[in-house]
């Protein structure tokens, strides 16, 4: 009788290893069926942030060292030292394609947008930026918006019947248009004055940016790349808005700057972070708010 107890329960335990088996089979399936259905989430996951890849920036016009010699002036006392200095590189959009600016010939458009303020950037020597398109991209302005602005932006402040005469349009709608501006802060109005209601106001009117500086491509760590605030899609909704119909746009392709963070080391212990522009060695973002950085 004993015997007969133990075969059944020898049989009990042979069956319930062999389920628990099969269960775990299942699972190392089941697992491997969510993984390769679900490999680009889980590479993001598990690839390291500071993996390398190759992108196009403009070519470093100065080291660290250059950097250091030049901006001694950041060192008021003997107490203060330099710290750590790492090169980062900012994202910009590079659009490029055609328009008409009289409507009877055609020119090449080529402008290179920086994808952390928004704003378009005037030349590669000085890394001279516009004033006010960041606003115009927060406030989804459209090409009627564009049209007031850009008025505004060439001929100054204006009383309202002076800016509907110059605009030429119906007057309840030119008026709306003015008043929805207001309402978005993208103009003001006082004693029946409209102007623009942006700082040391710089709206380009041509689709432009004068580009001296060469591109090369060089391998660098994702973690080094600054993350971008606006998209390619924003970008070039905006350039279509702002620089008319006839506008056409060819290609769009993402240029990074090499951008240095300077640390300097106070006598107190605490660290204080400037950026500076690897091209133009100019300061970057200097009382305004700094992008995302990695």
């Amino acid at each position: 009788m004993a015997a007969k107890k133990a075969s059944a329960s020898q049989k009990k335990s042979g069956f319930g290893s062999r389920l628990f088996f099969l269960l775990f089979l299942v699972a190392c399936g089941g697992g491997a069926c969510w993984v390769y259905h679900h490999a680009d989430q889980l590479n993001n996951l598990v690839i390291p942030s500071d993996r390398e890849e190759v992108v196009e920036t403009f070519e470093t016009a100065c080291t660290p060292e250059d950097l250091l010699a030049k901006h001694s002036h950041l060192l008021p006392t003997q107490h203060h030292a330099f710290g750590p200095i790492t090169l980062y590189f900012s994202p910009h959009l590079l659009v490029q394609g055609k328009y008409s600016p009289d409507g009877r010939s055609s020119h090449a458009a080529s402008m290179l947008w920086d994808l952390t303020d928004g704003e378009l950037v005037l030349d590669t020597n000085g890394f001279e930026h516009t004033q006010g398109f960041s606003d115009c991209l927060m406030s989804s302005a459209t090409a009627d918006d564009f049209h007031i602005l850009h008025t505004l932006t060439k001929r100054g402040p204006l009383s309202k019947a002076a800016l509907v005469k110059e605009l030429g349009s119906d007057d309840a709608a030119t008026c709306d248009r003015i008043e929805s501006l207001r309402k978005r802060h993208l103009v003001i109005i006082a004693n029946d004055i409209v102007r623009l209601h942006v700082e040391s106001p710089l709206l380009k009117v041509e689709p432009l940016t004068s580009i001296t500086k060469p591109f090369v491509n060089r391998r660098s760590s994702h973690g080094l790349l600054i993350s971008p605030i606006y998209s390619k899609s924003d970008i070039e909704t905006l350039v279509k808005a702002a620089f008319g119909p006839d506008l056409a746009i060819r290609s769009s392709r993402v240029i990074y700057v090499p951008t240095y963070e300077l640390q300097i080391k106070n006598p107190d212990g605490s660290l204080r972070k400037t950026y500076w522009n690897g091209v133009s060695n100019k300061e970057l973002w200097k009382g305004g708010k700094l992008p995302a950085l990695p």
